[in-house]
């Protein structure tokens, strides 16, 4: 595909943006255009694999929430948990944590919702 690292400017054409970072997209062997999550993003719960930047994405499909944040939380069981920081809508209802875990629940799946 021509011209497609001056569209994406190079930040996501596969090489180190002007920010030094790594590239959050990039093109696979078969010029496919994908995620390039650093494996340090990847959270693990159980046996499968937890892409913060998914959940966030996922969150906005949320009647009620505007956008989420994943952090890191501490757990006495495993060190480290996944947990996220909700915003409301602005036109929502008041936010009920058991009703956006059971959101969480029916949407994305047990294993990457919070317990």
């Amino acid at each position: 595909m021509e011209g497609r690292a001056e569209v994406f400017a190079g930040a996501c054409a596969g090489t180190a943006s002007s920010n030094g970072r790594a590239p959050a997209r990039r093109y696979d062997k078969d010029d496919y255009f994908g995620p390039a999550y650093p494996a340090k993003r990847r959270r693990y719960a159980g046996i499968v694999n937890v892409w913060p930047p998914e959940v966030e994405g996922r969150m906005h499909h949320s009647a009620e929430t505007a956008g989420a944040c994943p952090i890191d939380a501490p757990d006495n069981l495993h060190g480290e948990e996944g947990r996220a920081v909700v915003g409301p809508r602005p036109n929502a209802a008041l936010l009920v944590k058991d009703t956006i875990i059971g959101w969480c629940h029916d949407d994305m799946g047990e294993y990457k919702s919070t317990r």
